[in-house]
């Protein structure tokens, strides 16, 4: 997937949002989440920069997603745009207290909410 930074911030590309599907906006938000929860970690270089310690936090973010889907009674395999919005409003919810500055928070649930918005 595309994506960049821009001034530290986390952007998905035009051309990813382009070609949006419901896996590839699934996969996305993993992502969001993803990049929220190392956001504090960045005080601390070594540690995001340790590959086992980024492949754990990816695995743990992952489970941890798959998680909210299933306890929210959606689908995680071909999620439907409710079911990405619902985890979307659950997540930002829980993000809020995962330390990352609430702005952030915003400004990356924001642009998952424009990633579903172009599925087809």
């Amino acid at each position: 997937m595309e994506q960049r930074q821009v001034g530290g911030h986390w952007v998905i590309r035009e051309s990813e949002l382009d070609a949006m599907t419901p896996g590839r906006a699934r996969d996305l938000l993993v992502e969001c989440c993803l990049r929220l929860h190392t956001i504090p970690d960045r005080r601390i270089p070594s540690i995001v920069d340790d590959l086992t310690i980024q492949r754990e936090m990816r695995r743990t973010v992952l489970e941890s997603v798959r998680l909210c889907f299933k306890e929210c009674g959606l689908e995680w395999d071909d999620p439907a745009a409710e079911d990405l919005v619902r985890a979307i409003e659950v997540l930002e919810g829980e993000a809020q207290g995962w330390g990352a500055p609430s702005d952030l928070v915003t400004q990356h649930f924001d642009q998952m909410r424009e990633a579903v918005g172009r599925l087809p």
